[in-house]
């Protein structure tokens, strides 16, 4: 079992780390489009896990806000009362239902992305979940280890994004299974006064693969949609 570590220099610093669960953001982003054909523009219903429509969806980011990627084009599920139908990867059992909405995001290739809103209706409570998040993703690699043997992981801590929020810090994971590919995952986490956004982008690569400068400005771009 190999762990490696790196610190970048310079740079500010998905999202789900295995092709599966990649694959899995990609279907259900496709799912909510309104016409499979026109992608490049994303809906923007909100519903709940029932189907009913709601009016207090949080804003969320738009295709556009996200890394570009010049061979493809982001587009959008709906905005989406609760947390994902699967536990989020790396933040299993770590995020609230109670006050959560997500939006799913994906491109015509592997990239997926994710964002998570939680309402924690405190301030004080906020700031302790985004502490959590963090921990959860500077431990994701070394804890994916532990049930992968043979397996290698890396990771990288890209730091505080500054003039965001009340709090951003954004960090890199790749896992490599045995005999499988290597993906890579960005991870923003971020508070807001009372509300947290997770923030996941994710592909097959390396660490060097992913856009660690422009996913930062993505998470600047969602606690500036998400300020009271």
């Amino acid at each position: 079992m190999r762990l490696t570590r790196t610190r970048l220099i310079a740079g500010i610093g998905s999202v789900v780390t295995t092709a599966a669960l990649t694959a899995t953001m990609v279907g259900q982003a496709q799912a909510g489009q309104q016409n499979a054909g026109e992608r490049a523009s994303a809906t923007t219903e909100t519903t709940d896990n029932t189907g009913d429509r709601q009016s207090t969806a949080p804003d969320f980011l738009e295709p556009s806000e996200l890394p570009a990627d010049e061979h493809t084009t982001w587009f959008a599920g709906d905005a989406t009362a609760g947390l994902p139908d699967l536990p989020v990867f790396c933040f299993e059992g770590l995020l609230p239902e109670d006050g959560a909405w997500h939006r799913d995001f994906a491109t015509d290739l592997d990239t997926g992305a994710r964002q998570v809103v939680i309402d924690a209706g405190d301030s004080g409570d906020a700031a302790e979940l985004a502490g959590t998040l963090e921990e959860a993703a500077a431990d994701c690699a070394a804890g994916w280890l532990r049930d992968e043997p043979g397996a290698v992981a890396g990771w990288d801590d890209h730091g505080p994004v500054t003039d965001a929020g009340d709090s951003a810090h954004v960090y890199a994971v790749y896992t490599a299974p045995q005999e499988a590919g290597t993906n890579i995952a960005l991870f923003g986490v971020g508070r807001t006064g009372d509300v947290v956004t997770l923030v996941q982008w994710g592909q097959m690569g390396s660490l060097g693969d992913a856009p660690a400068g422009d996913f930062a400005d993505s998470l600047a771009t969602a606690l500036d949609r998400l300020a009271p």
